[in-house]
């Protein structure tokens, strides 16, 4: 963690991680542009309510370069929103997602389909599931695991006030049904989602 970023850390009383999904204007992706400054700005307003809170947008691969010039300049002047920029994420001297995670209170990621959800569960960490254009998936099932851009506040504020036992409940309920093997559940789903989102991307792009 860089030294700015551990200040800001200690001056606020918990950590909401926002990951957003890589987009590109010349390849297929699944988001596009006006998805991804969509979820900014909703991220900004809840920003902007919860002060108390940092909120930290992570980049990962240049996503957010495609957020509108107006949108960013009210990211960077809010005080409690720290951005990290990022084009290759493995190479980031500091603030990689995993060192993040283990300051985060809270993960809100802009796909449904991102391990990042599951590393924040393995991590005993709240996760928001935000899927504002596809078909649902069985994250639907779970109460404010999986909701749209519209649902966010009201899921964001469930997560923040639950309390340890119906957290723990949550968590043991969704181990059940993802424990198919010996193996950590999370794990191996994280793993397999990651190899189709890799085959699916390289089959858009023809490799």
């Amino acid at each position: 963690i860089s030294k700015d970023l551990q200040s800001a850390i200690d001056e606020k009383d918990k950590v909401i991680l926002a990951t957003p999904i890589q987009i590109s204007e010349k390849n297929y992706t699944q988001w596009n542009k006006t998805d991804l400054n969509d979820f900014a700005r909703t991220i900004l307003n809840l920003a902007q309510k919860y002060s108390e809170h940092l909120f930290v947008l992570k980049g990962k691969k240049g996503e957010l370069a495609y957020l509108d010039p107006g949108l960013s300049e009210l990211l960077a002047v809010q005080s409690n929103v720290y951005t990290i920029f990022s084009t290759k994420p493995r190479l980031l001297k500091h603030n990689q997602f995993e060192s993040l995670l283990l300051r985060a209170d809270m993960v809100v990621s802009m796909s449904h389909t991102s391990t990042t959800i599951w590393q924040a569960l393995r991590q005993g960490v709240p996760a928001i599931a935000v899927n504002n254009v596809h078909e649902h998936s069985f994250l639907r099932t779970f109460k404010n695991l999986e909701v749209t851009l519209g649902e966010l506040p009201s899921a964001f504020h469930y997560w923040l006030t639950i309390d340890d036992d119906e957290f723990s409940l949550f968590l043991n309920g969704i181990f059940k049904i993802l424990n198919v093997s010996d193996e950590n559940p999370f794990e191996v789903l994280a793993k397999a989602i990651a190899i189709e989102n890799d085959k699916a991307q390289q089959g858009y792009l023809g490799y």
